[in-house]
């Protein structure tokens, strides 16, 4: 086993350009080129940069606010995936950065162009956002139609389960994704679309059944209708991972890249970058460990 492991570390710094593998790439240096933002999206952030009132200063406003709004966020004790986007959305507003709700895209994509935050982030607050709109507008939605099976499976307690979104959530100190996850966590399924289907139907059940009124079933179909639960990302976790792993194990902060490896990753049709799948499939302790059995054999065969 020790062989194996060794032997893939070698290959993998072999694989690296000739002067091998820079540690300090676990550091925040962003991947160079954005596979979210289009060419018409470029065209459209810099016309928005160039009527900007805030000229030459948009870009330092712009990376304190959004320094902020992660510190602010960080410290709260429930860190909700929809609550990043609005509370975002109201520090940029108070800071002159955006005057509207809808510049929050072009906002975003504008840091990830100043390769302030990578394509994972950008990715989900862009959901977080869709959901949270979605979320608001749940009250102009069109009156469901009744399904005709709305018998709930046995062993279901349906007063716990509607219980978590009696009262719903303000994002701030109760998540409803988070609920949304613990209300999944009740139910017996094979696969995420029989899980999916169950949850539907169950919405259904309480709504005819009183449990629940018009606005909590769209604002549950919201959620569904966006996979929620099948996020590849979610803001808390990614940001664990980054502080916790990535900023804990760098010593200093690299302030120009010297290695192009942040800017290869696998092809367009991949849903996934390397980046991000190594945040989905690793917790923060693993990848320390990794970089740091990396780091030290590195050292040994003071690999270049």
């Amino acid at each position: 086993m020790k062989f194996l492991l060794f032997f893939c570390v070698l290959i993998f710094i072999s694989t690296t350009k000739s002067f091998g593998f820079d540690v300090t790439l676990l550091q925040n240096n962003k991947e160079a080129n954005s596979r979210i933002i289009t060419s018409k999206d470029r065209t459209r952030i810099s016309n928005w940069v160039k009527e900007h009132r805030l000229g030459e200063e948009l870009k330092s406003r712009a990376v304190s606010v959004f320094h902020l709004t992660l510190k602010t966020y960080q410290s709260r004790e429930g860190q909700c995936d929809l609550g990043l986007s609005s509370l975002l959305i109201a520090n940029a507003k108070d800071a002159g950065v955006i005057t509207e709700s809808s510049d929050l895209k072009n906002f975003l994509a504008y840091l990830r162009e100043e390769n302030q935050i990578d394509d994972i982030l950008l990715g989900v607050i862009l959901r977080s956002e869709d959901v949270r709109i979605d979320i608001t507008n749940a009250h102009r939605w069109v009156a469901p139609k009744t399904p005709r099976n709305l018998s709930a499976p046995d062993g279901i307690d349906l007063q716990k389960y509607f219980r978590l979104v009696s009262v719903w959530p303000d994002e701030i100190e109760f998540c409803s994704i988070g609920r949304y996850f613990r209300m999944a966590e009740m139910l017996k399924y094979k696969t995420n679309v029989e899980r999916d289907n169950l949850m539907w139907r169950l919405a259904h059940v309480g709504l005819n059944s009183g449990m629940i009124n018009v606005l909590t079933f769209h604002r549950l179909e919201a959620l569904r209708l966006n996979s929620v639960l099948d996020w590849d990302h979610y803001s808390h976790s990614y940001l664990e991972m980054v502080m916790n792993a990535k900023d804990k194990l760098a010593k200093d902060r690299e302030l120009i890249a010297t290695n192009t490896f942040s800017e290869r990753y696998v092809s367009r049709k991949e849903k996934l970058t390397q980046r991000g799948r190594l945040y989905k499939v690793y917790s923060p302790t693993q990848v320390m460990i990794m970089a740091s059995v990396i780091e030290k054999l590195a050292k040994r065969m003071d690999a270049r």
